[in-house]
């Protein structure tokens, strides 16, 4: 890894010099750089001049080649059709109402007002605006046929390269909302009397496994729009905006905790730039079993969620009436608020004579295997053929009307680290016709849910657009298949005597320049442009778990000098007077906590 590190490092040292940087000139030689032969005459070129000419003012170095050399491969592979003629010129004589328009509101000329559209656009007079709104549509065209093509790549190609970059996991979510603040440090949040019943109810539900995930969250998640699909939310990767507690807690759980982690693909693994650090973090709360939250205490959260008086009727008047101190808070505090990721747990699946269901053990769900006592088991879903393990973490977004606290109840429907790429690939398939997903629902995204056929069509589209925008650097991929393309097809060449300067690099320093021919120069700004692209994505994702992690850390060290414990809960909710409790909290006290 640190040696990866290291080649990335220099890639992003040295991607500057090949592509942007006005130091690093393109020396200009005489000739054809490039011809495309379609019998016996010369049916598309570009000269040195052109590139100048067109190009010069656009971009410096490598990427003025690429940048010239695309539009000739584009215009060369792509037919200009009566379609996309009609269609620019209806484009141009918009720009020209636009600028008529423009010059009446602003008091203006026409001619000034349609110098600055052609200004916006980059071409001098009509001519060639028309021009370059016919090569937009011809790029459109050769991304639409290389997508249609998968690039080459085989049927699924693009959707697996999709799966093994971002890391796809289709979830499920309750949120129970509660008015604890996102500065208590996981040591003195407050929650009401309501919030502590409803958190409790959920719990209940989801164990006693009469009902669905997704009947539960439909009636009680604090999240609406993913309430009215049954808790179905967005599909998590590693570009989505989750919060932390969340996505990192889905990946953090997956990799080290569940008891299929050595399943999981390397290659996606690495797509989640887990730092080495955050990797010992969690595997030291799995080592240690904090994980765990008992479910029987918080059934007695639930019996002292309305305590916050004595019997005598005065207020449990400890620290100016600190709200931190009641009962439920307590309990809130040592069950909910660390911010870990968790699992509910219990040894009695027998409560009140009333068997809690949806409590399984590693025979049941093979996630749980490792996690669990002999005799222990872990709330999951109430699913018959692949019950999943049911994840706990506290989380939020602001305070008050500006966002949002709670508790996440998190379902991994489908685990992007842990399931093979033939099983996802299956599972996110967006080919079929309508028919086909009408059948056996439940067995991939488009038919998670029966749906009509209208849904089962958004539901793949959002799928094929996700496909299809993943890589942000798809122009330089649909270069190169029509690069490669046109040597067979078109008779294309590059004119390997034409050398470019570029910045010569040994292990990462610079040394002066180099010549390559024009094909290679470019290979090599496309293939440092990916990776520096990478690099980039790597620091920040480090950067994101490593002030996860860090936040964990703070929040563990308030906890272990601070957090009141249940003893101290029980002691408060059985005391009788004020003296009792003035003694819970002197020194050595139940109730005493370091300051």
């Amino acid at each position: 890894m640190k040696k990866r590190n290291l080649v990335l490092g220099m890639v992003a040292f040295m991607v500057g010099g090949l592509s942007l940087t006005a130091c690093d000139p393109v020396k200009k030689q005489e000739g054809t750089i490039l011809t495309i032969n379609n019998g016996s005459e010369v049916a598309h070129g570009i000269t040195v001049d052109d590139i100048f000419n067109k190009y010069i003012t656009k971009s410096t170095g490598i990427s003025t080649y690429y940048n010239a050399i695309s539009e000739v491969i584009i215009r060369a592979s792509i037919k200009e059709t009566p379609e996309i003629t009609r269609d620019a010129k209806q484009r141009v004589s918009q720009a020209k109402d636009e600028a008529k328009s423009n010059a009446k509101t602003n008091g203006t000329s026409y001619d000034d007002e349609l110098d600055k559209i052609l200004q916006s656009n980059g071409v001098e007079d009509l001519d060639e605006l028309q021009d370059s709104f016919v090569y937009e549509k011809l790029k459109e065209k050769a991304r639409n046929d290389y997508f249609d093509d998968n690039g080459g790549k085989g049927t699924f190609g693009l959707l697996k390269e999709y799966i093994n970059q971002k890391v796809p996991y289709h979830i499920s979510h309750i949120l129970i909302n509660v008015s604890a603040s996102s500065t208590d440090s996981g040591y003195k949040g407050q929650i009401t009397e309501s919030e502590t019943t409803k958190l409790v109810g959920a719990v209940k539900r989801l164990a006693r496994g009469n009902e669905t995930f997704g009947s539960v969250a439909q009636s009680l998640s604090g999240d609406s729009s993913s309430a009215e699909n049954f808790g179905e939310g967005d599909i998590v990767t590693v570009d989505t905006g989750y919060v932390n507690e969340f996505k990192l807690g889905l990946y953090a759980f997956d990799s080290i905790f569940n008891g299929k982690a050595s399943n999981v693909d390397e290659t996606r693994l690495n797509s989640i730039h887990m730092p080495t650090n955050a990797k010992d973090y969690f595997s030291s709360k799995k080592a240690s079993k904090d994980y765990k939250i008992d479910f029987q205490e918080i059934l007695d959260m639930e019996k002292v969620a309305s305590k916050e008086k004595l019997p005598t009727g005065e207020s449990i008047n400890i620290n100016n009436n600190d709200a931190t101190y009641y009962p439920r808070n307590i309990y809130f505090n040592n069950l909910f608020n660390s911010h870990q990721v968790s699992l509910i747990t219990t040894k009695n699946k027998v409560i009140n004579g009333v068997e809690q269901k949806a409590f399984k053990n590693a025979d049941d769900v093979p996630a749980l295997a490792g996690l669990l006592e002999d005799g222990e088991y872990a709330l999951c879903t109430t699913s018959t053929s692949n019950p999943q393990p049911i994840l706990v973490v506290r989380s939020g977004s602001g305070d008050g009307d500006s966002g949002y606290q709670g508790i996440f109840f998190i379902v991994a429907e489908k685990s992007g680290l842990i399931e093979s790429t033939d099983s996802l690939t299956n599972y996110y398939d967006y080919t079929k016709k309508a028919e086909d997903y009408d059948k056996d629902i439940g067995t991939s995204y488009v038919n998670f849910n029966r749906q009509e056929n209208k849904d089962y069509r958004q539901r793949a589209s959002k799928i094929e657009t996700a496909v299809k925008n993943y890589d942000s650097l798809i122009d330089s991929s649909i270069f190169t298949y029509y690069l490669e393309k046109g040597k067979t097809e078109l008779n294309l060449k590059i004119n390997d005597e034409i050398k470019v300067q570029v910045p010569k690099y040994v292990n990462g320093v610079r040394d002066g320049y180099e010549y390559l021919t024009l094909e290679n120069a470019i290979n090599q700004y496309l293939v440092n442009t990916r990776l520096y692209n990478e690099y980039t994505k790597q620091n920040s994702m480090e950067k994101t778990w490593n002030e996860f992690v860090d936040s964990l850390q703070v929040i563990d060290q308030n906890r272990e000098n601070r957090l009141l414990s249940i003893g101290c809960a029980k002691a408060i909710n059985a005391a009788t007077s004020k003296e009792e409790i003035d003694n819970l909290i002197k020194e050595g006290g139940v109730c005493s906590v370091t300051k």
